[in-house]
C-alpha cells in the first residue's frame, strides 16, 4: 500500500492522535496507523494488520512495567489485561475490551463515527490518561470492536538498569520504585525475586 508517514512530535498524547487523525481524513487517507516513538513493530506489521480489515487492530505491546502484561485489558471489573502467554492460545487476531495505542490501526470508518475528539483523557478517572482505553471503549459502542494481533510482535523501549552480580540481573523501575525482575523457560514471570538473565 502507498504510506504516508506524519510525525507530531510532543507529549500531549491525546491531542496528538487526535491531529493525526484530522489531518489522515482531510487528506482522505484511508486509515491510520498509529505507532508510537518508543514502539518499534516488526517488518511486515503494517502488513498483516492490514490483512485482517479490522476496523480496529492492534499489536502486541508490553507494558513497561512489572509484571509486564501485554497493552491489552481482558475485563474491566475486575481490571485484567493480557498476558505474553495468552499469545500462544490464539493465532488469528482476537477481540479485547481494549486496546493499547503503541501499534493501532483504524479505519476512516472509525473516525467518522465518532464524534471528535476521538481520543480523551481523564474520562475513566480523572487523574488518569487511559486515552487508549476510552477511545476503545467508544469505538466498541459505535460497532468497531478492538482487536488484538497476536501475529504482530511490537517492541516496547524501557530504561533498564544491570547490575553485574553472579550473573547479569536487570532492574525495571515501576509504580513502587525499582523492582528486580526475572524470567526463565522453568519459572512464571516473577516481580519479587531476582534471578539470572
Amino acid at each position: 500500500p502507498t504510506v504516508a508517514r506524519h510525525r507530531v512530535p510532543g507529549n500531549q498524547i491525546a491531542y496528538q492522535r487526535n491531529l493525526i487523525a484530522a489531518q489522515a481524513l482531510a487528506r482522505g487517507h484511508a486509515w491510520v496507523c498509529y505507532v508510537d516513538a518508543d514502539c518499534v513493530p516488526e517488518a511486515g506489521a503494517l502488513d498483516r494488520l492490514l490483512e485482517t480489515g479490522l476496523p480496529v487492530v492492534g499489536g502486541a505491546v508490553l507494558e513497561r512495567v512489572a509484571p509486564f502484561e501485554l497493552c491489552a485489558v481482558r475485563a474491566l471489573e475486575p481490571y485484567q489485561r493480557y498476558t505474553v502467554a495468552d499469545l500462544h492460545a490464539h493465532v488469528e487476531p482476537f477481540p479485547v475490551v481494549a486496546i493499547g495505542t503503541g501499534c493501532l490501526l483504524v479505519r476512516r470508518a472509525v473516525f467518522e463515527r465518532l464524534i471528535p475528539p476521538w481520543f480523551r483523557c481523564g474520562q475513566i478517572q480523572p487523574e488518569v490518561l487511559a486515552e487508549d482505553l476510552d477511545f476503545s471503549l467508544r469505538a466498541a459502542a459505535a460497532g468497531f470492536p478492538p482487536y488484538l494481533h497476536p501475529g504482530v510482535r511490537v517492541g516496547h523501549r524501557a530504561d533498564v538498569i544491570l547490575w553485574p552480580l553472579e550473573t547479569v540481573h536487570l532492574q525495571w523501575y515501576g509504580p513502587h520504585g525499582a523492582l528486580p525482575y526475572r524470567q526463565s523457560a522453568e519459572t512464571p514471570l516473577d516481580a519479587d525475586r531476582d534471578a539470572e538473565v
